[in-house]
């Protein structure tokens, strides 16, 4: 995937962002209606086109930056970040909607959250935490990663959350990997027709569950 790609699937996404789970941000966002980019009845395609030309390069530049969501408010608006990770809830929703309202053509954020093996910051929400992909992989039982899936975009729904960074499908080789725990192993019969297959149907759930 080309750069020019990544950015154009960011500005999609951006510009087709569902806002319904959380009432907050239809409530704060900013809206032009009289930008040809707010006119619903376009394609997504075409609404991206024009929201990307419309752009300055340094605009466009952040729409490849994804960071912590625990930067000051000031930091992340100045490098016009497209997205960011690591929070939720009512902090999620009100950082979401101060980064739209301080971006000069309001457009809305991205945010996601790496729940690999359940809803890792939900703990006070009563979520669950599944046990890690390596360990999940040698119990040699795919409908349990479909089930673990579905049940994180369950409970990330409930939070406020409809992007994960989860199933981690590498291929481990190598011990000395940081986070070889994330993986399925070196098995790529394991690693995709047994587990990575069900774990990605269980959550691709995320994008379809009514909150």
């Amino acid at each position: 995937m080309t750069r020019r790609d990544f950015i154009g699937l960011n500005l999609a996404a951006a510009a087709a962002v569902s806002i319904e789970p959380w009432p907050i941000l239809a409530q704060s966002a900013v809206k032009d209606s009289s930008a040809p980019w707010m006119d619903a009845s376009l394609p997504s395609a075409e609404r991206a086109r024009l929201l990307a030309a419309a752009m300055t390069p340094t605009e466009q530049a952040g729409q490849l930056l994804n960071y912590d969501g625990g930067k000051s408010i000031d930091w992340l608006a100045e490098h016009q970040v497209g997205s960011f990770l690591n929070r939720q809830g009512s902090t999620l929703a009100g950082l979401a909607c101060e980064l739209r309202k301080r971006h000069r053509l309001h457009v809305p954020v991205l945010f996601a959250l790496d729940c690999i093996h359940g809803h890792g910051l939900a703990e006070d929400l009563g979520g669950t935490i599944f046990p890690s992909p390596l360990a999940m992989a040698a119990s040699f039982d795919p409908e349990q990663a479909r089930r673990m899936g579905r049940v994180t975009a369950d409970e990330m729904v409930a939070a406020g959350l409809r992007w994960t960074y989860a199933p981690n499908i590498d291929v481990a080789h190598d011990l000395r990997f940081g986070r070889i725990e994330e993986t399925l192993g070196e098995d790529t019969f394991i690693w995709w027709e047994r587990w990575g297959r069900q774990s990605s149907k269980g959550c691709k759930a995320i994008q379809f569950i009514r909150a």
